[in-house]
């Protein structure tokens, strides 16, 4: 080991500072010191689970250092989980430090004390370093390599020397970092390049036999004799992590196993993290407001707290939703208030959710968690919202629910596995998920309302002016008001666009007008509909046929105006004209402050 990081220090030696700054941030070589101090967080979590200090300076860091060296600033994907700089190396570091926590509670010792212990403490490190080469698939779906220039002569250059200074990176033959070394030696102003293989690899054994000799770069001689003190067990535990994906029948193997769920578990926490960040993208377009007001509608009147059939569940420690089962309903609302090319992931939606507060954390600090609805029920996923009394609109007071906690700590196996397959079982309904975030949303068109009558009242004209001017002006808004039946107008609108007129003076005047719906007595027709959060609330319609709306420069009907925004034609429910035709009383005004309503 101390010939090894000597050698290398005596080549970083001969690097300037400054040598390799014009190269791409993730391409850029690093100096390993200075690198692991940079994530000594991520580190010390990895001590940490693995808690043997003995072994830990002379036989573990010595292969992260190496790991380190493998991965430098590469990412792990294009775009996705661990797309950023480093992504490589927090994703291994990451990955070894779950597999190790898995280990500890699932891994089968021998009786004999002496052996349990020496036994455990090398499995532990097998685990560890298996979870360090778990991504190191990346490097069959990336090329780095010299940026190409176009030469008139290169047909007169071929020769072994110069195919040789050329040749893109070969992981088989190097760590990354000590290639892009090299390459800086001979030429400190080269340009290089990283691209992503649109085709996928296929998998074959031939394949996974390949990711043994990556492995080499990190798994140091020192380290491999040392696990070998336990015996065969441990280097062939190593050896079916790093030729065999999967956890076979015939090579059952509790060090896989750790693996397997140390990986899913560090995606799982990347996507929930890429959550946050979705959260970010999406907020100028006011999706909080659109999914809470979602959420209270759709709690009040699809969902009943604690039916059978129901995925709200209400226990002494909160209100639950079953996750991810209402997660295709809540997506498929949110595309139709008009936010589209959403990912699909429930794991980013449910750290955004966990960001955004609209959710709180479980007693494990995630963003789902686990309840049981009876005390000999399986556990099922869930997430926990923020308010119970705000989300079901003060539902949850008049409604019996059980005095007993739902959520319970289950062990991380128990919890990974019940995830997984969770997960699994939707991937099988809904094909794949989309882990990629989009750049962008798409934005609402910008639309200018007016009202395409002339009005015999100028103040009414002024009032209703101000109240379309809301609607241009604020999106959401829009989103609120402009219904399938017609501009929905209720007291809080007329209250935020500061009209002269009260809101009683308005209806009137826009009766008269015959710009709203009325009865057949010709009353105003009063009309329920949900505010921005969630609440039931009373007001009148502005006829469609009355709405116009200006759309770069060009004049739209209301239909199209409808379209533009939501993405779907109008779909107007008229069920008030058929319950009309039976005698019903009407809404009576009382100007003095006091409404009477027969309901």
């Amino acid at each position: 080991m101390i010939s090894f990081f000597a050698n290398f220090k005596s080549v970083k030696h001969k690097v300037q500072a400054p040598l390799g700054a014009h190269l791409p941030d993730k391409l850029q070589p690093i100096n390993v010191e200075e690198f692991l101090i940079s994530h000594e967080t991520l580190l010390k979590r990895l001590k940490l689970a693995y808690s043997d200090t003995d072994s830990w300076e002379t036989k573990i860091l010595p292969c992260v250092k190496a790991t380190a060296l493998m991965s430098a600033h590469l990412p792990y994907s294009a775009s996705g989980i661990f797309s950023d700089m480093d992504g490589l190396f927090k994703a291994s570091v990451s990955a070894a430090t779950y597999a190790i926590e898995v280990m500890e509670s699932s891994v089968q010792l021998e009786k004999n004390i002496m052996a349990q212990h020496l036994l455990q403490g090398r499995l532990k490190a097998v685990a560890c370093l298996a979870g360090l080469c778990s991504f190191f698939d990346v490097f069959e779906k990336v090329i780095i390599g010299e940026k190409t220039t176009d030469s008139g002569s290169s047909f007169f250059h071929i020769s072994e020397s110069n195919h040789t200074k050329h040749i893109a990176f070969d992981p088989l033959s190097m760590p990354f970092n000590s290639w892009v070394l090299e390459k800086l030696a001979t030429n400190p102003t080269i340009d290089l390049t990283l691209q992503w293989r649109s085709s996928p690899t296929l998998i074959t054994q031939t394949q996974q036999n390949l990711k043994l000799f990556l492995a080499r770069h990190i798994l140091l001689p020192e380290t491999l004799a040392w696990l070998s003190e336990a015996g065969p067990l441990p280097l062939s535990e190593l050896m079916k992590c790093l030729t065999t994906d999967n956890d076979l029948e015939n090579l059952p193997s509790s060090v896989i196993k750790a693996r397997n769920l140390g990986v899913y578990r560090t995606c799982l926490l990347e996507r929930e993290r890429l959550g946050a960040e979705l959260g970010k993208i999406l907020e100028p377009q006011g999706w909080q407001d659109t999914l809470i007001r979602i959420l209270r509608t759709r709690i009040l009147n699809d969902w009943e707290i604690n039916a059978k059939d129901s995925p709200l569940r209400k226990g002494a420690d909160g209100l639950f939703l079953f996750w991810p089962d209402v997660f295709p309903i809540l997506i498929d609302d949110m595309k139709s208030f008009g936010l589209v090319d959403l990912p699909t992931d429930p794991d980013i939606w449910a750290g955004c959710l966990l960001s955004s507060g609209i959710t709180l954390a479980s007693i494990n600090k995630t963003p789902t968690c686990s309840i049981a609805v009876t005390p000999n029920a399986n556990p099922r996923k869930a997430i926990k919202l923020s308010d119970a009394v705000f989300f079901t609109s003060g539902r949850v007071l008049a409604t019996k629910t059980i005095k007993r906690n739902f959520e319970v700590d289950i062990k991380l196996v128990a919890s990974l596995a019940l995830s997984k397959l969770t997960r699994e079982a939707l991937e099988v309904a809904n094909r794949a998920f989309t882990d990629d975030l989009p750049s962008d949303t798409p934005q609402q068109p910008h639309l200018i309302w007016y009202l395409n009558k002339e009005l015999k009242q100028a103040s009414l004209e002024e009032a209703l002016g101000l109240i379309l001017n809301q609607l241009t002006e604020n999106a959401s808004t829009t989103l609120h008001h402009i219904i399938d039946e017609g501009l929905f107008i209720n007291e809080d609108l007329v209250r935020q666009s500061k009209t002269s007129l009260s809101f009683e003076h308005l209806v009137l005047a826009l009766l008269s007008e015959g710009v709203i719906y009325q009865t057949a007595k010709l009353e105003p027709l009063w009309v329920t509909h949900t505010d921005s959060n969630g609440t039931l609330t009373n007001g009148f319609l502005v006829r469609p046929d009355a709405l116009e709306a200006l759309s770069d420069n060009k004049k739209v009907s209301f239909n199209d105006a409808f379209l533009a925004i939501y993405g779907k034609a109008p779909d107007p429910k008229f069920a008030f004209k058929e319950v009309l035709k039976e005698p019903t009383d009407q809404l009576s005004l009382d100007f003095e402050g006091k409404e009477e309503r027969n309901e």
